[in-house]
């Protein structure tokens, strides 16, 4: 098995049972007895990690609504299949934080088609999955983003189990949401980085992470107009993206290195 192989499979080793304390940790947090088929089942096979999103399922009506959803659902699939096949070949004849860039519209397609091909295979259980994204690029801010449309698999876990526990201290709290997003991010990258090629990256997926709630912090002092927000925003998630789109995450997604 090549090197870039044996990275992926670790991060899939990683990924498993932190998702599985990310359930029980949700469900511990709602100290609410729940139906029998979330605790004993359902929930912990579904890909979602928090009871927030398991409660934002809907039920699929028949018909019309199912072929809407294949449509949405698919149009992924071929896209990323050809970003691999023809875009992501040339993108590794770039210098690495080159790629990094270069891999941005690669790796949002990769994680639509994820959630997509999610979408499709739940189909048979009658429930329509929360998208994973929400439009992202229609963010207006930088709370926007992170709070509202990006990865709401894993950010309404953090909601849940680091932000509303301590959000009467409201600075505290979205201090160690992005803390403990950078920590959960350097455990699946960074770890199987070390084991497979020996090499440490420890500390850049919790750089791009506070420098995000520095960029909220700034934003909450200046006043700016919505040209002002959105361009803080892009600045902010785009400008250090070499840190967080590393050489650990390419390989792990064959997006480069």
């Amino acid at each position: 098995m090549s090197s870039e192989w044996q990275i992926t499979c670790w991060y899939v080793i990683v990924l498993i049972p932190l998702a599985l304390l990310a359930k029980m940790s949700s469900l511990w947090l709602a100290g609410i007895r729940r139906p029998a088929e979330i605790v004993s089942g359902s929930f912990f096979l579904a890909p979602w990690l928090s009871l927030p999103s398991w409660e934002k399922w809907e039920r699929l009506d028949a018909g019309a609504s199912k072929r809407r959803l294949l449509m949405v659902s698919c149009w992924p699939l071929p896209a990323i299949t050809a970003v691999y096949l023809f875009l992501i070949p040339m993108i590794r004849a770039f210098p690495l934080w080159l790629q990094s860039y270069l891999a941005v519209v690669p790796f949002w397609l990769l994680i639509e088609a994820l959630g997509g091909l999610c979408r499709l295979l739940w189909l048979s259980s009658g429930r329509l999955l929360p998208a994973i994204n929400i439009r992202p690029w229609q963010a207006t801010h930088l709370a926007d983003f992170w709070g509202r449309r990006w990865n709401r698999l894993f950010g309404d876990w953090l909601h849940q189990v680091v932000f509303m526990p301590i959000r009467r201290r409201p600075k505290t709290a979205i201090f160690a949401t992005f803390l403990v997003s950078g920590l959960v991010h350097e455990l699946l990258v960074s770890l199987p980085f070390m084991i497979v090629y020996g090499k440490n990256i420890w500390g850049l997926m919790t750089g791009y992470f506070l420098i995000q709630y520095l960029a909220i912090r700034i934003e909450s002092r200046l006043q700016l107009n919505a040209l002002g927000k959105r361009t803080l925003l892009w600045l902010a998630v785009l400008a250090p993206v070499p840190l967080v789109l590393n050489h650990g995450t390419l390989l792990i997604f064959h997006l480069g290195g």
